[in-house]
């Protein structure tokens, strides 16, 4: 378990074999973090849709992903790539950053996101920007922390409820 002094903790590049992981990953910590947030029937199909073959077939394009592990079991992952939101102070974008319950809130995330952004400072994408939920306390908390400051909104329209999303951006040093 976490915490333990001798816990081997690492952070590689996701390849196919992690796809089965990545996929109840997914399932596990979307359930526990959008659950009365997003519509459940919504959320299923959200879910329904990543399955190992999704992961497979994302990883084996080469998607920019790392995962966490711990004692080799996967515990989290991110996604980034070049920044989709259009302003150059915003080069990079980290496109999603998912933990298993249990590992959250302990540092993993933090040293998931430093890891994405050193990758994208190397491809030359400074600056920083991350979607996340208006209703999704956990990561407006971790953003804010971050030191990211909200920059942009959105919504998103679901048939029976309209969700209000949070650009956190983090600016390119000029």
């Amino acid at each position: 378990m976490a915490g333990t002094s001798d816990t081997a903790i690492a952070i590689r590049r996701a390849k196919k074999a992690d796809a089965f992981a990545l996929s109840r990953l997914y399932a596990e910590s979307c359930r526990a973090t959008f659950e009365g947030i997003i519509p459940s029937d919504n959320l299923a199909l959200m879910i329904a849709r990543r399955k190992p073959a999704w992961w497979g077939r994302v990883l084996a394009k080469g998607s920019e992903t790392l995962v966490l592990t711990m004692n080799g079991d996967v515990c989290g992952y991110v996604t980034f790539g070049a920044s989709r939101y259009g302003d150059r102070t915003y080069g990079g974008e980290i496109y999603e950053l998912y933990l298993l319950p249990a590992y959250q809130g302990i540092g993993l995330g933090g040293r998931l996101f430093d890891a994405a952004r050193e990758r994208l400072q190397e491809r030359g994408l400074e600056g920083l920007i991350a979607w996340t939920l208006a209703d999704n306390a956990r990561a407006r908390e971790f953003f804010t922390h971050k030191g990211g400051q909200v920059i942009a909104r959105s919504r998103l329209y679901y048939p029976r409820r309209t969700l209000e999303r949070l650009a956190y951006g983090w600016p390119r040093d000029d």
